[in-house]
């Protein structure tokens, strides 16, 4: 991961975690949506406070503050080919598996956010703009979608944050390039993306 620094159209200034590796979007949308409800800036060493919170909620192990376990390191690639797509362990997870929606909204509640999960509805969600503030951003689950056989088919999945509104366009963390993008509340995002799930969070 690297730390990036985007301006949105009123000048306001955001930090985004880019991701480095293909499926580690999910921790870094949670660092991001985190450090916006704390009002908090973030570093470059954060990565191991990261992994201490997001790994007790992949491997599915209590939440008692703190771990044993060392990070691996945050600035790695790992090849998809060499790992199961399942997540019984982090290498399998950020390297072939990702992360569901229901595991990131539980690393929230487990680091002290309330967390309100609105969940796949089967159509496309748009985001309720009134919920988004400095300190109260949503997590973003958006599903990649292309046409087969005049049929849409999911091919995989992205978290992104959305920081706040400005008017009837939200502004949206992309840890991919480490990216700010102003997108109107469509429930698209991209050329082919749809808004899936929705976590909005509040301290």
């Amino acid at each position: 991961m690297s730390i990036v620094f985007r301006a949105d159209s009123q000048g306001n200034e955001h930090q985004i975690w880019a991701q480095r590796q293909a499926n580690s979007c999910a921790v870094a949308a949670i660092w991001m949506a985190r450090s916006k409800a704390f009002q908090m800036s973030f570093e470059e060493g954060e990565w191991d406070l990261a992994w201490r919170i997001y790994q007790h909620t992949v491997q599915g192990i209590a939440w008692n503050g703190s771990s044993s376990a060392g990070a691996p390191t945050g600035p790695m690639s790992i090849d998809p080919r060499s790992f199961n797509a399942d997540q019984t362990t982090f290498y399998n997870m950020f390297g072939s598996a990702g992360t569901f929606a229901r595991q990131v909204a539980k690393a929230m509640r487990s680091d002290g956010l309330s967390v309100n999960h609105v969940t796949n509805t089967g159509t496309a969600l748009k985001l309720n703009l009134g919920w988004l503030g400095e300190s109260t951003p949503a997590i973003v689950l958006v599903g990649w979608y292309s046409m087969v056989n005049n049929q849409p088919q999911r091919n995989g999945g992205h978290f992104i944050v959305a920081a706040r509104r400005i008017g009837s366009t939200v502004v949206f963390l992309d840890p991919w390039g480490g990216v700010l993008n102003e997108v109107p509340n469509n429930a698209r995002y991209g050329n082919n993306g749809l808004i899936e799930e929705i976590i909005y969070l509040s301290g």
